[in-house]
């Protein structure tokens, strides 16, 4: 894909403390990186369907 015109700005700039966040998260997860739909396709085309759910096991239900 070619790069362009203000690539170099681009991947320059600083990010914001919403996507280091986000970029920490995809770090410590092992999670695709990008936007929601973007997280969701990959992951299953890659078989990391696992790494957008939350770690450990499900709530129980409270009882009614």
């Amino acid at each position: 894909m070619p790069r362009g015109r203000r690539w170099l700005q681009h991947v320059n700039r600083p990010q914001t403390e919403a996507e280091l966040k986000a970029i920490r998260h995809s770090l410590s997860r092992g999670t695709p990186y990008g936007s929601a739909d973007w997280q969701q396709a990959t992951a299953r085309q890659l078989g990391l369907e696992s790494t957008l759910h939350p770690r450990g096991r499900p709530r129980k239900s409270e009882k009614k």
